[in-house]
């Protein structure tokens, strides 16, 4: 579904796919369309919004709606968002070694970045810079046919986090079995 948004010889490689929803990340590999490792972390987004919390005193609520609205102080950028960014880092930098070690593979070629966490400022930049893998933030949406009532750049903010509900969605079109 998201294949499309990296480069053509992605369906080839060795690409891992990183959901960072709310409370957890699920950690999957994929070489030439083939699952070959999942893994699922206690990590997510929901420590991004209590580091809000923590250190603007907002309630929780109010803190994912500052995350939403981008109604954070200047300074927010060195107290909040580095120091997450160091710690999604360091969890996807360590689910990559786990499965290196485990999958006797060299290395991942391409990292697709989906759930809410995903959408948080310069993460394709930052993952592709100090991992040295090829990133990209998923859209589910890149390549569908949507309704002009449709808000696009609406679509467009929330389409990472609708990655798994978009891939469940379309799989009733797919035939299978139990």
């Amino acid at each position: 579904m998201c294949l499309s948004q990296l480069p053509d010889d992605a369906a080839d490689k060795t690409v891992a796919i990183v959901d960072i929803g709310a409370t957890m990340t699920l950690f999957s590999v994929t070489k030439a369309g083939k699952h070959l490792y999942s893994r699922d972390q206690m990590f997510g987004g929901e420590q991004y919004t209590r580091s809000i919390v923590s250190y603007y005193n907002k309630s929780f609520e109010e803190a994912e709606l500052a995350k939403i609205t981008n109604d954070l102080p200047p300074n927010y950028t060195f107290e909040v968002l580095a120091p997450f960014h160091t710690v999604v880092m360091q969890q996807i930098r360590r689910a990559i070694q786990m499965f290196l070690t485990s999958g006797g593979l060299k290395k991942v070629d391409y990292l697709l970045v989906s759930g809410g966490t995903a959408s948080i400022e310069d993460i394709e930049k930052l993952l592709t810079e100090e991992l040295g893998v090829h990133t990209v933030v998923a859209n589910p949406f890149n390549e569908m046919t949507l309704s002009d009532s449709i808000n696009k750049e609406e679509l467009a903010k929330v389409a990472p986090q609708l990655t798994v509900a978009t891939g469940l969605a379309l799989r009733s079109f797919s035939p299978w079995h139990i």
